[in-house]
């Protein structure tokens, strides 16, 4: 039963068809666009870890770009208390997509993503946005931890993260979409369409991205 109730809670958690590669790729290209305005440097990451991966539908993109890739997930051990697989200072970027608001407690994972990133690497992370998506957050029966961006820049920095940035969870957008005037209303109530842009890629967000560093010393 255990087995069974596992494997509903991760498809539950990526919220996304399988599989497939168009929209996996809007991920890949969503994280290299807001690290890249950031100020962040692409190139320098070589390997990256994927926590709470699900079917590791990510791995495609991180092998078009050269990037070792590694996923995790219930089959890696309990991220609520498990020591991820993993040797410290290994991974150049950490990113957790929809994963944080699945854990009851985010003390082990947050620890184990400032364990096994390098000096200097990044923090990636998505959730829903509470102060949004209140009224259908516990719809999904897997959600036990609500976020809102402030309360999530003061989780990341009491951990001891440095630069810590919340953006509204757009894909493929402008950087004056991200940091423009109250990006987060915008967001959730103005659809953003533009000539060129599929379908999937428009419309609302009421989630978050958060990025954040590892201290270089």
């Amino acid at each position: 039963m255990q087995k069974h109730v596992e494997v509903a809670l991760k498809s539950l958690r990526s919220g996304e068809t399988p599989h497939d590669e168009e929209l996996w790729e809007r991920e890949w290209e969503t994280i290299q666009a807001i690290l890249t305005f950031l100020g962040i440097s692409t190139g320098e990451i070589g390997r990256v870890a994927d926590v709470g991966c699900g079917g590791r539908e990510m791995a495609f993109g991180a092998k078009k770009r050269g990037i070792d890739y590694e996923g995790f997930d219930i089959e890696s051990g309990n991220l609520d208390r498990d020591p991820l697989p993993a040797q410290p200072k290994s991974f150049d970027l950490v990113f957790a997509l929809a994963l944080i608001e699945h854990l009851h407690n985010p003390d082990n994972f947050l620890r184990e993503a400032l364990r096994v990133l390098r000096p200097g690497g990044v923090l990636f992370l998505s959730t829903p946005n509470w102060q949004y998506s209140w009224r259908k957050f516990f719809d999904n029966p897997a959600h036990v931890q609500p976020y809102t961006p402030k309360a999530l820049r003061i989780l990341l920095q009491a951990y001891g993260f440095e630069s810590v940035t919340v953006l509204p969870g757009l894909r493929v957008r402008s950087k004056r979409a991200y940091f423009g005037k109250a990006p987060f209303f915008r967001a959730a109530f103005r659809p953003f369409r533009g000539a060129g842009f599929p379908r999937f890629l428009t419309g609302k967000s009421t989630s978050i991205f958060a990025v954040a560093l590892v201290p270089e010393s």
